[in-house]
């Protein structure tokens, strides 16, 4: 990045997770002490984690889960802005339409085969960083290699069984 703000054409690294806070090595023995607190010392850590009072119906072993994610967000570090979007974009199309089926965004990582029969025949789909490797050709999309495979038009993240045909799997 230049001063101006400009990036110069060189790619900027991935942002890394959090390093572990200091006090990280005590994180599982401070979770596993929340087992043992009572109602009202775990409404004190509460307080003391949150710095705001907790839901006033709210069961010891739901207290106890989220302060466990607290302790573990402050030693690890929460969720990245990719995640809190994507969260927030589900909550806002289930607030929407309850019956809304989300489809997978499927990225696989390089080396992962697919695997498929069809008439009786295993076809198998390596992933790469570009795309997809078929019978030792390259393809841009499963959908192509489902198209090759079955002569018809297919959703190539159907034909694999990454969705069914006009909804999503379950996440």
């Amino acid at each position: 990045m230049t001063r101006n703000g400009k990036t110069d054409g060189a790619k900027m690294p991935r942002r890394m997770a959090k390093p572990p806070h200091p006090s990280a090595p005590d994180t599982e023995a401070t979770v596993t002490a929340l087992e043992s607190m009572n109602l009202d010392r775990l409404r004190q850590e509460w307080r003391s984690r949150y710095s705001s009072d907790p839901p006033v119906k709210q069961s010891a072993d739901m207290l106890r889960r989220f302060l466990a994610w607290r302790i573990q967000e402050e030693a690890y570090g929460g969720l990245s802005a990719v995640t809190k979007r994507r969260l927030h974009s589900l909550a806002a199309a289930f607030a929407a339409d309850p019956k809304h089926q989300p489809f997978l965004n499927v990225r696989f990582r390089a080396g992962t085969v697919l695997t498929r029969e069809w008439n009786g025949v295993v076809h198998k789909v390596d992933a790469n960083d570009t795309g997809y490797v078929y019978q030792g050709r390259h393809f841009g999309s499963l959908s192509e290699i489902a198209r090759r495979i079955t002569g018809t038009r297919w959703s190539g993240p159907a034909f694999f069984g990454l969705r069914k045909a006009g909804r999503a799997l379950p996440e």
